[in-house]
């Protein structure tokens, strides 16, 4: 008679503790405070720059995928972490993020330009490529940011004159020359014409210079006279 052997039980597993994220946002007390110094504390804590984007990304993802996993306090503390660290000059959290956008961008700007080719009424095709060129204008002004955190902005400066020893004439504070003559327009006046003026002087006397006409005598008459 053949033995048969019994199957062993599986040995149990130890599970791991299931993760479960907090959406309630940390409030610190402090121990010994009044009344009002506690409602101080707690309006810091929610008027925080990392308390106010925590609560747009909740509200964004809160029905995602993404918004199962939010942890509120980890939230918190990751935010607090990059603002401490770009305040330090640490730059880099800022142009990868730069840079994810553009991506992002970049690959909505194909996808509308995919579906805006399809389209078969003319409406549909301008909304699709109105869209498509917004994405594109949208990633390159973010690729222009990301360009002015790495470099810094450019500078439009006028040539420095810089002399050893003997002094320089330096002429970029004189406005430049254009050549063309500048036309002032006199300010509007009643005009009126120059025989209607009124000459309220007295008529005066004839003299020396003018005496009274005479007769031209015979040494100044011409010699050929003609009927």
């Amino acid at each position: 008679m053949k033995r048969t052997r019994k199957a062993r039980a599986p040995k149990p597993v130890a599970s791991t503790p299931r993760y479960v994220p907090s959406k309630v946002f940390p409030v610190r007390s402090l121990a010994g405070a009044t009344p009002a110094e506690q409602a101080r504390q707690i309006a810091s804590d929610l008027t925080a720059p990392e308390a106010s984007a925590t609560r747009v990304i909740v509200a964004a993802e809160g029905k995602s995928v993404a918004g199962e996993w939010l942890d509120v306090p980890g939230t918190l503390a990751e935010l607090r972490r990059v603002a401490t660290n770009t305040t330090a000059g640490d730059l880099s959290h800022a142009e990868a993020m730069l840079m994810n956008q553009a991506q992002a961008l970049q690959s909505l700007f194909t996808r509308l330009i995919e579906r805006g080719v399809v389209q078969e009424s003319l409406p549909q095709y301008e909304a699709h490529m109105r869209l498509a060129l917004k994405a594109q204008a949208q990633s390159r002004a973010t690729l222009e940011t990301l360009a002015n955190v790495r470099n810094g902005p450019v500078i439009y400066a006028r040539q420095a004159n810089v002399a050893a020893g003997a002094p320089m004439q330096v002429n970029n504070g004189a406005p430049a020359h254009t050549g063309a003559r500048q036309i002032e327009n006199p300010p509007n006046q009643l005009l009126e014409p120059s025989d209607d003026c009124l000459d309220d002087r007295t008529q005066s006397g004839a003299g020396a210079c003018d005496p009274p006409m005479e007769a031209v005598g015979a040494k100044h008459r011409a010699k050929n006279i003609r009927r």
